[in-house]
């Protein structure tokens, strides 16, 4: 059976490697996971349906060229990963709802 801190490392290692894909011709400066206190403890929301878990959501910046991006990210348990990259202001407002909601 597959331990909670190796699916919690997998997401991340995933996350991380999928941005520097899609970043692959900027410099990435830093990959922060939120809320972070340098990345330590970095929280993530576990999605159910009734007793089953189906998803963990992260959210993050990504550092880009000296530019903040951020990003919320689903990894489901089949291993498929969505990330979404917002770049609007709202961002911060966004995720505290979505947390308050989930």
């Amino acid at each position: 059976m597959v331990s909670v801190t190796e699916i919690i490392t997998y997401g991340r290692e995933a996350i991380e490697r999928i941005i520097c894909k899609y970043f692959k011709d900027s410099k990435i400066e830093k990959i922060l996971f939120l809320p972070s206190e340098e990345d330590v403890k970095a929280k993530y929301i576990i999605g159910r349906v009734g007793f089953i878990r189906i998803s963990n959501t992260w959210s993050g910046i990504v550092v880009v060229d000296g530019v903040q991006i951020p990003f919320v990210a689903e990894v489901h348990l089949n291993g498929k990963i969505d990330i979404y990259l917002y770049p609007q202001k709202d961002f911060y407002l966004a995720h505290l709802v979505g947390e308050l909601n989930g």
